[in-house]
This record gives C-alpha cells, structure tokens and sequence, in this order.
C-alpha cells in the first residue's frame, strides 16, 4: 500500500480518536462529579447527556468508517 494511502486512512480515523477521546475524557469526569454530586444534580445530568451524544456520534462515524472501507474494497475489486 503505498505511503499516500496510510497516510490518508490514519486521517480517516482521526475524528473518531477525537470522539473516543472526548468520551474517556467525559467518563473521568462522570467519575469525579460521582463522588461528590447526587445522581440529579445538573452537572451530571448534563455529562450523561453529552456521553449519549458522543457515543451516538461514535456509532455514525463508525457507520461511516465501515461504509467507506466496503465502497473501496469494491472500487479494488472491479
């Protein structure tokens, strides 16, 4: 595979290493608002929130990732 190609599929799964990232960061905070909020309180509310939010933008990026991955195997293939 030449050097271009790597280069360009390491830049396909840049925004998903974002999100991922986002989420861990959001999950060590869930943890730390955890130990001292109730389950209710606003700022956790509003972090479950943006977990449910990263994680669906995970899972559309993922679609994406594999759709464009199957368009190019068959591109190769014809």
């Amino acid at each position: 595979m030449p050097a271009s190609s790597d280069t360009s599929q390491s830049g396909q799964f840049s925004n998903l290493n974002q999100l991922m990232q986002e989420q861990n960061r959001l999950r060590r905070q869930a943890a730390e608002l955890n130990q001292t909020l109730g389950s209710r309180h606003p700022r956790i509310l509003a972090n479950t929130e943006q977990q449910r939010i990263i994680a669906g933008q995970i899972s559309s990026e993922r679609r994406r990732l594999v759709q464009r991955t199957k368009q190019a195997f068959q591109t190769a293939e014809a």
